[in-house]
């Protein structure tokens, strides 16, 4: 199994990220680090990277080379971006890393750039219609994309490092230099005149550690029931809500907040500004929901950003010409194939469940919406077997919820994990769902009992892992269901696994099951 590492030199920090590259062409990544660095200090008056800075940047990128060479990585994708692209002194700082670390660096463009943060999220999140916004030291980037199609980019040039120095000598109170930066950063944004076209369908996408930064005090405000940041949404509520708490902090409590790394303390304030800025810029107005029945705005957060994008295109090469058409298959196909489980029957499961979703439509009533929770839960329903036979159940529940499954929002995310979870209706407690209720519905626990219900009959009705069902016909008599399978040779044992299932089946659908 082949190794890859992407080294991405940033103004603020560096960072690494270790893959492995799978036959079939997809990748799981296996370690991050990330180096606080600050390569653009006091380069303002000459453009040139100062002996310190060269230094910092050639301590961290050793260890990156030691732990890659410890890996055994076979391939180093290493790209550097706007302070070293500006920087007088590029080439002699690029050939003094190269000679030390043996690290051999691309200068992006900022269209290169774009394009790999671009790559990154239409690859890993399933939104129709996006502004994807990075907020950097020195800029912020916004690509407007409709149905995979690129349709408007900007790059404005000052970020949240640069907005934060610019008060520095201010006597301004820490709140007055937040609702500063929130009207400099609306004018500029009101200079960009497709952003005053926007419809109100498009959801925002934040991406990197700014806005990852936000989620996190947004998360522990509300006391989020999931420790996890891709596809967190965030309302205009929400982001006011951290606004509010952050700009009358002073940096000493600023940096005492629980999950926030020191080095980005003395940013926060304006970062937080900028996304409260953008959001009270392009807020749907209440009339509007009102008159085409719209949802209100909401931030996504992406945890996928340039070396993500980086590493698709080194490692799933098609990607460079066109996107991943169906996310959440290329997602639990990778996660399937890492765990490389022999014989797999995953597919044929998913399959399987899936001609039980439409033969008993009449009886769950459920809608489409529950089919990506319905085939992530069935592609992984022998998940937690593979970890430990006698806990599985709990840890099927754990190993779903953080498998950084792609293709899923929070929502379904959870509803899969109990899915999956629930090889017995009675494994499901009602202690366990209130723990999600803010994401979950009074509906969503009878879908819960009767998809998992389908996944069990599926797992069942090829619990031998031969294939020998291919087909099933249900037909709905009275109060019984009769469930005739279409074989490719002799499946009692499946049948007669099956059937343990009708007790579960009558308490979800309430009717008797018979298979033939």
């Amino acid at each position: 199994m082949n190794k890859v590492a992407i080294v991405e030199l940033g103004t603020t920090s560096i960072k690494l990220i270790l893959a492995h590259v799978l036959p079939s062409e997809s990748f799981v990544v296996f370690d991050e680090v990330i180096e606080p660095i600050r390569l653009a200090d006091d380069m303002d008056n000459d453009g040139i990277i100062k002996l310190p800075r060269i230094q910092e940047s050639i301590n961290a990128l050793k260890m990156f080379k030691a732990l890659c060479d410890s890996h055994e990585v076979t391939q180093v994708v290493a790209v550097t971006t706007k302070v070293v692209r500006e920087a007088k002194n590029q080439k002699s700082f690029l050939d003094e890393v190269y000679n030390q670390t043996g690290f051999n660096f691309k200068v992006l463009s900022e269209e290169d750039q774009l394009k790999g943060i671009y790559t990154a999220v239409i690859n890993t999140m399933d939104v129709p219609k996006g502004l994807i916004v990075e907020i950097l030291s020195s800029s912020v980037q916004l690509i407007q994309y409709n149905r995979r199609n690129i349709l408007n980019e900007a790059i404005i040039n000052f970020g949240a490092l640069n907005l934060a120095e610019r008060f520095d000598e201010s006597e301004l109170t820490s709140e007055q230099k937040c609702d500063e930066t929130v009207r400099i950063f609306t004018e500029e944004l009101r200079k960009l005149e497709w952003l005053s076209q926007f419809e109100p369908e498009y959801k925002i996408i934040g991406v990197g550690a700014n806005f990852e930064s936000v989620a996190k005090i947004s998360q522990k405000a509300k006391k989020y029931p999931i420790d996890v940041l891709h596809m967190y949404e965030m309302n205009i509520e929400d982001v006011t809500k951290v606004f509010d708490t952050i700009k009358v902090l002073s940096l000493d409590k600023t940096k005492k907040i629980k999950g926030i790394s020191e080095d980005r303390a003395d940013v926060l304030a304006s970062a937080v500004s900028i996304v409260k800025a953008i959001m009270e810029e392009l807020k749907i107005e209440d009339n509007k929901k009102n008159d085409e029945d719209v949802e209100e705005r909401k931030i996504v957060i992406s945890k996928n950003g340039l070396a993500e994008g980086l590493l698709f295109n080194k490692a799933v090469p098609s990607t460079t010409d066109k996107p991943i058409t169906d996310i959440l298959g290329f997602s639990v196909a990778t996660l399937s194939e890492y765990y490389n489980t022999k014989p797999n029957n995953d597919e044929h499961v998913y399959n399987l469940s899936m001609i039980l979703f439409k033969q008993l439509k009449v009886l769950h009533k459920l809608s489409r919406s529950y089919v990506k929770v319905l085939r992530a839960a069935s592609s992984m329903h022998s998940v937690g077997k593979r970890i430990n036979f006698y806990n599985n159940t709990k840890n099927a529940f754990n190993v779903v919820l953080n498998s950084n499954i792609t293709g899923l929002n929070h929502k379904e995310l959870v509803l899969a994990s109990f899915v999956v979870s629930a090889q017995n209706l009675d494994d499901l407690k009602a202690t366990e769902w209130i723990k999600y209720k803010d994401l979950l519905t009074p509906e969503d626990v009878l879908a819960v009992q009767r998809l998992a219900v389908i996944v069990k009959l599926a797992a069942s009705l090829d619990r031998f892992m031969k294939k020998r069902v291919i087909d099933v016909n249900c037909d709905i008599l009275g109060d019984s269901v009769i469930m005739k399978t279409i074989l490719d040779g002799k499946a009692v044992l499946e049948i007669r696994e099956a059937t343990k299932s009708a007790e579960d089946f009558k308490k979800a659908f309430n009717k008797n099951l018979e298979i033939l």
